[in-house]
């Protein structure tokens, strides 16, 4: 796999910055990887989004249409093989993956407790 060109952060050009580490990792498209985050109706529904915020935003939403008082979602993720995942199983995909947390990269603390947080992704 190719790694993809530096492209420096906020108009810098410094040889010695640290905008290679901030950049999109390659990826072994053989290995599944998590996608984005979701959360899983009681009814199986699955909704996805960028953030679990926005995945609550819809649910909420569709709660609402349907005159549902409460829910009972779990959050959890969706993979390259449109596999819904929990959050334990999500941190476990992405390590043996290789993918690194973005909050590593970022000075953050990653995969905390052992599961995965959206945060982590980007």
């Amino acid at each position: 796999m190719k790694r993809p060109e530096i492209i420096h952060l906020d108009g810098c050009h410094s040889s010695s910055c640290n905008c290679a580490e901030v950049m999109p990792q390659p990826v072994d498209e053989t290995k599944e990887i998590v996608i984005c985050a979701a959360i899983k109706m009681p009814d199986g529904y699955v909704i996805r989004g960028h953030r679990h915020a926005d995945c609550i935003a819809t649910y909420n939403r569709i709660l609402k249409y349907k005159g549902i008082k409460t829910g009972g979602d779990e959050h959890g993720f969706v993979t390259s093989l449109n596999r819904y995942v929990t959050r334990l199983e999500g941190c476990r995909i992405q390590k043996a993956a290789g993918i690194k947390s973005r909050l590593d990269m970022v000075g953050g603390q990653a995969y905390l407790y052992g599961d995965l947080y959206s945060e982590d992704l980007y």
